[in-house]
């Protein structure tokens, strides 16, 4: 199977230009083998469908759909991937 890098940056989604706060949060969707840095400036992310895999600050979560997590600002952030053979959909702010 090859792998191919994307690079996407949502650092400055929706934030407002006084308080640097996010406004919304932002729906992504994961396929079988792909995987995504957070940036350390999310504050949670929510699973919406699916098994994630998520590491941060050198701990390791299994989240399933439901559930969500608060992710503390850890140097590099976090990173996430969809857990099986199946597609993961999430939220983070």
């Amino acid at each position: 199977m090859s792998s191919a890098t994307i690079s996407l940056s949502f650092n400055d989604f929706a934030r407002t230009a006084d308080s640097g706060e996010p406004l919304h949060t932002l729906r992504i969707a994961l396929l079988y083998g792909e995987q995504l840095r957070i940036p350390s400036s999310s504050e949670w992310l929510r699973i919406l469908a699916g098994k994630a895999w998520v590491s941060f600050a050198g701990e390791d979560h299994v989240l399933e759909e439901g559930e969500e997590l608060r992710l503390p600002r850890a140097k590099g952030g976090a990173v996430i991937s969809p857990l099986g053979r199946g597609s993961l959909f999430f939220e983070v702010k």
